[in-house]
């Protein structure tokens, strides 16, 4: 039990790591932690979650309207894209050439050009009159102030999720554009679950927050079904115990029982030795006339 709870924690920590890496390059995490300590912690920056470009509300920074954030849009200047979920090496964007001299922050002349600065979350270089990453389908953020109709799973909920994942076909394969071929992937097919959360079925991507949540969803349920089993289970364990008490405590009777019938079949053995006894000198012929005198 103690083990699944560290399980729990892990992928807790899974989620929160992996919305830190996907969405917050090493510059916005900076400016994120200045602003931390400038308002006393109250705006957590860009992210607390992954969904891979996947957003419902909006973002932590600037002014939310009907989901869309305005960040003051001004000049065109050079913005990072979300990039991977979770940061796993470079690999080469189909179209997008490398990044030469340009810097995050400063300035560009033609929207919507793109550059790659080849980095391990494969995060892009946008000349964007607003950052990409606080726009919905920007990155994913999990924070409470910026959602809405928040609604905690029922622990029945739950389980139709562990039941939904429990029919999950996992398979391995190899991409068609990888040109060594060489690299076999795990995962599951998305036409096989078209209507799973989990599924970016736009992009033809899975949706790794909903998916790890799913996760997190089927081993909480699984936690309460050991628990639950485990208290069957030492009720049973209990009631074996007694049970074995009632007849140990039987078997005290039945020997106790026993020890008087050995006693009392010694008794009758004795008073059936005197009584012969008895008998025997009663025959004698020189008590026998003492008898008749």
């Amino acid at each position: 039990m103690a083990r699944l709870q560290s399980v729990l924690f892990v992928c807790a920590g899974l989620l929160l790591w992996l919305g830190s890496q996907a969405c917050v390059s090493p510059v916005d995490q900076e400016k994120v932690q200045s602003e931390k300590t400038a308002d006393g912690g109250v705006n957590d920056g860009i992210a607390d979650g992954v969904a891979d470009g996947v957003v419902s509300d909006g973002i932590a920074d600037g002014v939310v309207s009907d989901g869309v954030v305005s960040d003051e849009a001004g000049e065109l200047k050079w913005y990072t894209t979300c990039g991977d979920p979770a940061c796993g090496g470079h690999r080469p964007q189909q179209g997008v050439s490398a990044c030469t001299s340009q810097k995050e922050g400063t300035t560009c002349t033609s929207e919507g050009e793109k550059c790659d600065p080849i980095n391990s979350c494969n995060q892009l270089f946008l000349c964007s009159k607003t950052d990409p990453k606080k726009q919905v389908g920007g990155c994913p953020i999990s924070t409470r102030r910026l959602k809405r109709d928040i609604r905690y799973l029922e622990t029945h909920e739950q389980e139709a999720i562990y039941r939904t994942l429990m029919g999950f076909r996992l398979a391995t394969y190899r991409y068609t554009f990888d040109p060594s071929k060489s690299k076999k992937h795990l995962g599951f097919i998305l036409e096989d679950q078209p209507e799973s959360p989990a599924v970016d079925a736009k992009r033809s991507m899975v949706d790794l927050y909903q998916y790890t949540s799913m996760v997190v969803a089927s081993m909480q349920a699984q936690a309460r079904a050991f628990a639950s089993q485990r208290q069957v289970m030492e009720a049973q364990s209990r009631a074996v115990e007694a049970q074995k008490q009632v007849m140990e405590a039987q078997s005290r009777a039945v020997e106790a029982q026993k020890r008087l019938v050995e006693a009392q079949a010694k008794e009758i053995q004795r008073l059936r030795q005197e009584i012969q006894s008895i008998r025997s000198m009663m025959r004698e012929p020189s008590l026998s006339k003492k008898l008749q005198k």
